[in-house]
């Protein structure tokens, strides 16, 4: 069960990596459009500025500058051209596909966002997790271990003979004169080896101790897994509120500076701080745009599959790791679990 449990991580991780890999592939789609566009931007500016030049209207600085910053945005374009194959050649490995092209769904921006995450989720997804089931079951066979170590410590004798009738030899186990050799190593070997069995039950009980630990340890990974995916979603989205607001401002601030550095009111610095800043600016809000979807695939991941919006909502934060150990069925630890396991 634990490796059933296992292979269900794996699908889990595999159906997350996908995810990520394509919102990271389309995050670059956007830049690169950016990225031309501002080339082309950048292009015009060049224009203007050799027709200002020819004109005596500016110095030749002005044009060098220009054409500075047009070459640094075709370096950009270059660039994410390169991320762009190798996130497709990482896709079609996730997907067992040769190196190929991906086919696009929308923009990064025009996907589809799941509902508001509620503000506090059920603590009983967290049971959901491959992890945390995985960890139980291997808890459940350390405890049940115990018991059967302890078993082992006691002879066991056959109650029928060879052809399925009584055992003779049963008779004369407590005779005046009975052998206890006549029974072989199933009675004696116990008895003899007394020392190294109470070892064997010793090392199954250790054993459970480390599958206790491992598990409290699961559950404290999800929860901080949970609270970390809960987080990064909420901030990317006030984190991409503001940037959207950042780059109107620089749209209008550059188109405040062509105009006048168009009139000669203005110098072609102006033009460059503000060209420059709406191209940082668009790029990094493309990224802030990746990191809110990220952050919803790692929340599905961490919640083992992600949640229903009608489920019932209680505050996840009063769930501790001893209301997690509880959930444990009493029949799963074991009859001879030791007491740090009941517990």
């Amino acid at each position: 069960m634990a490796r059933e449990k296992n292979r269900r991580a794996i699908i889990l991780q595999l159906v997350g990596g996908v995810a990520q890999a394509y919102f990271d592939l389309r995050q670059v789609d956007l830049q690169s459009e950016i990225a031309e566009r501002t080339l082309r931007a950048w292009d015009k500016s060049v224009r203007i500025s050799q027709a200002r030049h020819r004109q005596g209207l500016i110095h030749g600085l002005d044009v060098e500058q220009f054409q500075a910053e047009r070459e640094n945005a075709a370096a950009r374009i270059a660039d994410l051209r390169r991320q762009m194959i190798q996130k497709e050649n990482e896709l079609n490995l996730l997907l067992g596909r040769n190196p190929g092209q991906i086919p696009r769904g929308q923009s990064l921006t025009d996907q589809v966002m799941p509902p508001v995450v509620p503000a506090g989720l059920p603590s009983e997804l967290l049971q959901r997790r491959p992890d945390v089931m995985q960890a139980e079951q291997q808890l459940a066979a350390a405890t049940a271990r115990i018991g059967a170590a302890k078993a082992d410590r006691f002879p066991k004798l056959s109650l029928t003979g060879l052809l399925g009738i009584a055992n003779p030899n049963l008779s004369k186990l407590f005779t005046a004169g009975g052998d206890f050799g006549i029974f072989g190593p199933t009675l004696t070997g116990p008895l003899l080896n007394a020392v190294s069995l109470g070892f064997q039950q010793d090392a199954a009980a250790a054993q459970a101790k480390q599958a206790v630990a491992q598990y409290k340890q699961t559950i404290l990974t999800a929860f901080k897994e949970v609270e970390d995916a809960l987080a990064g979603v909420s901030t990317a989205r006030e984190q991409a509120a503001a940037q959207e607001r950042q780059v109107n401002a620089l749209k209008a601030a550059l188109r405040r500076a062509n105009l006048r550095y168009k009139g000669g009111l203005a110098s072609y610095l102006d033009v460059l701080i503000a060209q420059r800043n709406l191209f940082d600016a668009e790029l990094a809000l493309a990224t802030t745009h990746r990191l809110h979807l990220t952050s919803v695939v790692q929340l599905y991941k961490a919640l083992g599959g992600g949640w229903s919006p009608d489920e019932h909502i209680h505050d996840r934060r009063t769930v501790t790791v001893g209301d997690a150990l509880s959930t444990i069925p009493v029949e799963q630890r074991g009859p001879s679990a030791p007491a740090h396991a009941r517990d």
